[in-house]
């Protein structure tokens, strides 16, 4: 079945009209003006097309099936998470179905590689935000790529940075990376070239302080540096910092400080890390809005930051 929803009077969520199956939908149009909101997962297999205005996902996940296309039209995009997988070849440029991506890796092929895409949340670049859109790559060959990316943006998700000064970011194992990159600002592009080993892209401003070529440097302290966005929905970053190798205890608590999940509780090397609250507790379910507090134990440090989960 295809599906169009129309709404030009009020916000849309989806019920028992979208198919639950992932092979039934074919074609989801969003011509209303008011927007649609997603009530559950949904895979499309044909177009995806957002002419009249926003898809949110929420807590949900829009998939592209194995022959599925993502349309976008400027100010109107898919906001939350969105997914495609696609086998990736050597030296052939692979869009993932338009969802913002682009790869042609010409070391190695990536294979099967899974991108997911978020927006509407920046990432914290040591300590700096990024614009509100990061792409998590999951490929079956991660080593010696040699690729060259295409990230695409909307220029809603700037977030304040001006677009000459969009260059790419690489986070890996908890370490940023500044990418070779030239940017189009005409086609809301930037091209990152030498890209061996996938983990998490954005673009974010040239000018912030970061690692260079790949070379990593040791904070001088050990703290729990930042948790972006914050308030957030769905999904928060939080980063901290290690001087020395050390055992570390990254956790969330309720305001009656009873643990609802346990993030990080290992020995770490030192440097920059950082780790994510999808804001589900360890026992599976979603706690209700309001006030959290992240607790980090490492060495000597006992810190705490307060953290606003939105529904």
């Amino acid at each position: 079945v295809d599906l169009i929803y129309a709404s030009t009077s009020t916000n849309v969520t989806t019920g028992p009209e979208m198919p639950a199956g992932t092979g039934v939908l074919r074609d989801l149009t969003l011509t209303g003006d008011q927007g649609l909101t997603l009530g559950a997962h949904v895979t499309v297999n044909g177009v995806c097309s957002l002419p009249g205005s926003d898809l949110a996902t929420g807590s949900y996940v829009l998939t592209l099936g194995p022959a599925a296309s993502l349309v976008e039209s400027d100010g109107r995009t898919v906001v939350g998470t969105a997914r495609a997988t696609r086998t990736a070849a050597q030296s052939v440029n692979e869009t993932f179905g338009g969802i913002g991506l682009e790869v042609n890796a010409a070391g190695g092929a990536p294979g099967v590689t899974t991108v997911t895409r978020v927006t509407g949340t920046a990432l914290d670049i040591n300590g700096t935000a990024g614009i509100q859109r990061y792409f998590d790559v999951s490929p079956a060959n991660n080593a010696g790529l040699g690729a060259t990316v295409v990230l695409h943006y909307d220029e809603s998700e700037l977030n304040g940075i001006e677009e000459d000064d969009l260059v790419g970011w690489a986070e890996r194992g908890g370490v940023w990376t500044k990418l070779s990159s030239a940017a189009d600002t005409t086609n809301n592009a930037v091209t990152v070239t030498g890209v061996d080993v996938f983990e998490t892209l954005t673009l974010g401003p040239g000018n912030t302080t970061g690692i260079e070529d790949g070379l990593a440097g040791i904070p001088t302290a050990i703290r729990l540096a930042s948790i972006y966005p914050n308030p957030f929905h769905p999904a928060t970053r939080i980063v901290f910092d290690l001087s020395r190798k050390t055992a570390v205890h990254l956790a969330v608590y309720d305001v009656g400080g009873r643990l609802v999940s346990t993030l990080v509780n290992g020995v770490l090397e030192a440097g920059r890390h950082s780790a994510t609250w999808q804001g589900v507790a360890d026992a599976g379910f979603r706690p209700s809005a309001g006030t959290y507090f992240c607790r980090m134990r490492a060495g000597s440090v006992d810190q705490t930051m307060r953290m606003v989960l939105l529904r």
